[in-house]
């Protein structure tokens, strides 16, 4: 989904995690002279640079790459599951 076709609060949500992992050392997707991550972040979402999804999407996602990764232990794929609030056996 892109940035600008979610909710405010799915936008708010996607630059606090950004800020997580730029605080957490990961690179800027943008050029920036400044070493603020909550700027970093917000520069980064008005470039279209963070992608949002909604839950049934990145469920998806991650189904996708757990099959790909050939993940067969149930207790990560319960786990993986949970993340998103989707039940095991759906």
């Amino acid at each position: 989904m892109r940035i600008e076709e979610s909710s405010p609060f799915m936008q708010v949500n996607a630059v606090a995690q950004r800020v997580r992992q730029l605080t957490l050392g990961a690179a800027p997707r943008v050029k920036t002279n400044s070493r603020r991550p909550t700027a970093i972040a917000l520069m980064e979402l008005h470039a279209g640079q963070i992608a949002v999804y909604d839950p049934s999407e990145a469920a998806a996602l991650l189904a996708d790459a757990v099959a790909a990764e050939g993940e067969t232990d149930p207790e990560a794929i319960e786990a993986a599951q949970a993340i998103f609030g989707d039940e095991p056996g759906r």
